[in-house]
């Protein structure tokens, strides 16, 4: 018999698992800026209860064999107890990460060498006991959405909001988290933890002659006093026609808002991005990241505050992550 408890701000649970699960209330269910969705992904859960779709497609070194993998525990979350022993004792690699928005807008990465690490001798990697993906900076782990060159674009020209999971491992250097710009040009979007720990965002484009503008509609870093190596919930809006320009950005880490200084007060211009969306580094390999990455979720449009404190609230309680 399937035991009920109370509900909560994060909605009933089941006891045990099984496919039929429902009563679980998702991170995004009733949310209004759903309509928005540019994509949402998750190595660790559900993102609302009405939808069923794989997490990930994994694969497991002792064999090659892959599996999706669904979220069937009582908050939609991945069975670890089922996943390690399919792992049987050995290393579990992330080939695909499905997006769960219906645009199916998959990060993938067919290298072995570089597919983000899901499991080591065995033991799942895990972040305040939810299933997370380890990227290792030295070994540069990463994955792409492939042809999505031009699918971001409202990120870093109309604007939008950007909400992402993750903890940084390693203070030296810049590690990017999430990125559609490479190396040599300015146009795309980047989130990353800079030396510092903190989280900073750029967002630049093409001037109208296709040359690379740094820093061109949004650029800022957060307040040092920021850093942190926890597991962090993060949320940040990015609106580049903003007449103000300190107002083009804002970002909030576990529900408080960040001080930061706006480094733009340029025209922007309406250009794609020069690269791929990619997790785990910039989309030619450069800065990668070195630590866990949950999931994340891009919209076209500016998160309300009340969808942000939900989105926080929910996530704080299924991470285990205090949200001010």
């Amino acid at each position: 018999m399937i035991a009920r408890y109370g509900e909560n701000d994060y909605g009933y649970s089941e006891a045990g698992y099984g496919y039929g699960v429902r009563s679980f209330r998702g991170v995004f269910d009733g949310l209004t800026l759903t309509a928005s969705f540019l994509g949402a992904w998750s190595f660790s859960r559900r993102l609302w209860s009405g939808v069923n779709v794989p997490l990930f497609r994994a694969r497991r070194a002792v064999d090659s064999a892959e599996r999706d993998w669904f979220g069937t525990g009582p908050n939609g979350e991945v069975n670890i107890i089922e996943f390690q022993s399919w792992c049987s004792g050995g290393n579990a690699f992330a080939v695909t990460l499905y997006d769960q928005s219906g645009l199916a807008r998959n990060f993938a990465q067919s290298t072995t060498t570089i597919q983000p690490i899901l499991a080591e001798s065995g033991t799942a990697i895990t972040e305040n006991g939810r299933l997370a993906a380890k990227f290792v900076a030295a070994t540069g782990h990463r994955m792409a959405i492939a042809s999505s060159t031009n699918l971001f674009n409202a990120l870093h020209t109309t604007g939008g909001s950007v909400l992402v999971v993750s903890k940084a491992n390693d203070t030296a250097a810049t590690k990017t988290i999430i990125t559609n710009k490479n190396a040599t040009n300015a146009a795309g979007i980047q989130l990353h933890m800079p030396s510092n720990e903190t989280l900073q965002m750029y967002c630049g484009r093409l001037d109208v002659a296709g040359v690379a503008t740094n820093g061109t509609s949004v650029s800022f870093t957060p307040a040092v006093g920021e850093a942190t190596t926890a597991l962090t919930v993060w949320a940040a809006t990015l609106d580049p026609d903003n007449a103000t320009a300190a107002s083009r950005a804002q970002q909030w880490r576990n529900g408080t808002a960040s001080a930061f200084t706006n480094g733009d007060s340029g025209t922007p211009f309406v250009e794609n991005a020069q690269g791929n969306m990619t997790l785990g580094a910039r989309t030619d390999g450069t800065l990668p990241h070195d630590g866990p990455i949950s999931e994340l979720a891009f919209f076209s449009s500016l998160i309300s505050t009340a969808d942000r404190t939900a989105y926080q609230s929910r996530s704080g309680n299924f991470f285990t992550v205090t949200i001010a």
